[in-house]
């Protein structure tokens, strides 16, 4: 079963009625995320353990954010990236920019939600 691809009921708590300053942060977590990404395949792609890192980072972030599909697959790259598993990492980190698009696309959805 697939998580949303952001919650943030918690946020929503912290922030109250400060809606701008709840976008911005969500804002800047898709752009970091998306560095933290690039950088992730980088380092896969040289098989390097800075990649462990990095994809520690980007769970951090995620999670703080209420991105757990993504902050679920950063777990899982960075503990593919502790055991080598280099062919996984990659694969995984395509997994990443699958989710991330979600990501992306639910928090463009804050900012302008549908009025059904």
């Amino acid at each position: 079963m697939m998580s949303e691809p952001l919650d943030i009921r918690h946020l929503r708590e912290l922030f109250e009625d400060d809606m701008g300053s709840l976008l911005q942060l969500v804002n800047e977590a898709v752009d970091r995320s998306r560095i933290l990404i690039e950088q992730i395949d980088r380092f896969a792609a040289e098989r390097s353990s800075e990649s462990i890192g990095a994809a520690h980072e980007l769970r951090g972030l995620l999670k703080t954010i209420g991105a757990q599909e993504l902050a679920s697959l950063s777990d899982d790259l960075e503990d593919l990236a502790r055991s080598e598993r280099w062919s996984d990492v990659l694969h995984r980190s395509a997994q990443l920019h699958d989710a991330h698009k979600r990501f992306e696309a639910a928090a463009a959805g804050l900012a302008n939600p549908r009025s059904d």
